[in-house]
C-alpha cells in the first residue's frame, strides 16, 4: 500500500468515524463517472453473515435493474446507518452500469482506495447533518406572502449537489410544501459550503439540506410562536 492510499484511508476512516458520531448517515464514496440513466447492475454486501445480509438487503428500496437517483442514494445511505453505522459504502459507475458495495469491518480494503487516475471523478454522498458543518455563508428564504396567509409554515428538504468549488451547481426538492419550495430552492442556490477534500483532491458532494419556515411571532395563525389562542 502505497503512502497516498494510507493516507486516503486515515482521511476516510476520521469522516466516517465523525458522521457516525453525529448520529448522521455515512458517507459514500463514489467512482467513476456514469449517464444520467445508468442502472445497477449489482448490490455487494461483505463481512455480514448471511442472514444480517439479507436483512440490510430488505432495508434498501434500491434493486438491481433501477436508476440510481439522487434521493436513492440518500435512502442507501440512511438505511446502511440505521442498520450498522459501521459499515461502509462506495459506489463504481461505469457508463451505464453502477455497483453498489456496502462492507463491514475487516471486508476488502477496495471500499476505501482511491481509484486510478484513469477511473474518472469522483463524488461523496453526505448527510445533512455532516454537510451542514461545511457552510460557509447561508442565505436566509424569503417567507412567501401567500405562505404566511394561508398559515402554511414547515421544514423544505433539498438535495444538493456541491460543486469542487463549494458552490450550489443542483438543487431538488424532495419534501415540503409546494408554497414554501421556490423560497427555499431560490434560498439554496446562493449558500456556499467548504470545498470537499479527501486526500488533497477537490470532490463534488451530494447532501440534503433542510430549510425550515416558522411563522413570526404574534401571527394571527393558531400554531405560530407567541400565539395566545386559536381563530
Amino acid at each position: 500500500m502505497t503512502l497516498a492510499h494510507m493516507s486516503f484511508l486515515a482521511v476516510g476512516v476520521c469522516v466516517l468515524a465523525a458522521v457516525a458520531a453525529s448520529g448522521d448517515s455515512p458517507i459514500i464514496i463514489e467512482t467513476g463517472a456514469a449517464s444520467p440513466n445508468a442502472k445497477v447492475t449489482s448490490i455487494a454486501i461483505t463481512g455480514l453473515s448471511d442472514a444480517a445480509r439479507d436483512e440490510l438487503t430488505a432495508k434498501l428500496r434500491v434493486h438491481v435493474g433501477d436508476i440510481l437517483y439522487p434521493e436513492g442514494k440518500y435512502q442507501i445511505a440512511t438505511a446502511v446507518q440505521q442498520f450498522d453505522e459501521r459499515l461502509s459504502i462506495e459506489i463504481v459507475a461505469a457508463g451505464d452500469s453502477l455497483s453498489i458495495r456496502i462492507a463491514a469491518g475487516g471486508a476488502p480494503a477496495h471500499i476505501l482506495t482511491p481509484p486510478s487516475t484513469a477511473a474518472g471523478g469522483r463524488r461523496l454522498t453526505m448527510g445533512s447533518g455532516a454537510q451542514s458543518h461545511s457552510i460557509l455563508s447561508k442565505v436566509q428564504p424569503v417567507y412567501p406572502q401567500s405562505a404566511r396567509q394561508a398559515c402554511i409554515q414547515g421544514v423544505e428538504t433539498l438535495h444538493v449537489l456541491i460543486g469542487t468549488d463549494g458552490t450550489v451547481k443542483f438543487v431538488q426538492a424532495v419534501s415540503g410544501h409546494p408554497l414554501l419550495t421556490p423560497a427555499a430552492v431560490e434560498a439554496v442556490r446562493q449558500w456556499t459550503f467548504q470545498p470537499a477534500r479527501v486526500n488533497g483532491e477537490a470532490l463534488e458532494v451530494e447532501s440534503n439540506v433542510e430549510v425550515p419556515f416558522t411563522l413570526p411571532p404574534g401571527s394571527t395563525c393558531p400554531d405560530a410562536p407567541g400565539h395566545g389562542g386559536h381563530e
